[in-house]
């Protein structure tokens, strides 16, 4: 995965957060939690998971394809108590890394919000040659500031995605929200 790459320090620091986050809401801690739903028809699966104190990943891909043999990917991080940056300025980062990747990469800030209140940035990048030597990788990234962390969940191709893809999970990473059940009359269930 590209972001891999472009931030392996942060990459090292890494924890598994759970797919069915939203229907288990209620058996949870009080805290901030991010929810995304990938809708059951699209058949993804959990591959790999991972923690550690300041960062959690999980990572999932169609039924067939596996962590080290995907063609398409969804990645869920969470950099915990990652302070002083905004949503747009990590984005940012990744764009400038995709674009400092290899003369024909790129990274383009696609959207930036308010979603229920917190601050988003939604980018594609596109590494068709990365000078690392790894697999191309095209990726649409929405990233969102948290009060407690940075949220990102990313769409990763390994081939250049359609149009009609690209629109299809712009929609679903639409959906994706932070849910702070600290706050009085908050319930984490998705619709």
């Amino acid at each position: 995965m590209f972001l891999k790459r472009a931030y392996p320090p942060l990459l090292a620091l890494v924890v598994s957060i759970s797919h069915t986050l939203a229907t288990h809401a209620k058996q949870l801690e009080p805290g901030e939690y991010f929810l995304v739903d990938v809708p059951d028809a699209l058949n993804y699966h959990h591959v790999h998971s991972d923690q550690d104190r300041n960062l959690r990943i999980s990572e999932f891909v169609p039924r067939g394809q596996n962590v080290n043999n995907w063609r398409e990917m969804v990645t869920i991080m969470t950099f915990r108590g990652l302070r002083g940056v905004t949503a747009r300025q990590f984005a940012e980062r990744m764009i400038a890394d995709a674009d400092n990747e290899c003369a024909t990469c790129s990274g383009e800030l696609l959207q930036k919000g308010r979603l229920e209140g917190y601050r988003f940035a939604l980018t594609m990048l596109s590494v068709p040659r990365p000078a690392s030597g790894t697999s191309p990788e095209w990726n649409l990234g929405l990233v969102i500031r948290g009060k407690d962390s940075m949220y990102l969940v990313m769409k990763a191709w390994r081939q250049n995605p359609s149009p009609k893809d690209v629109t299809q999970w712009r929609s679903i990473l639409s959906k994706a929200r932070i849910c702070d059940n600290r706050v009085k009359g908050v319930t984490c269930a998705t619709d």
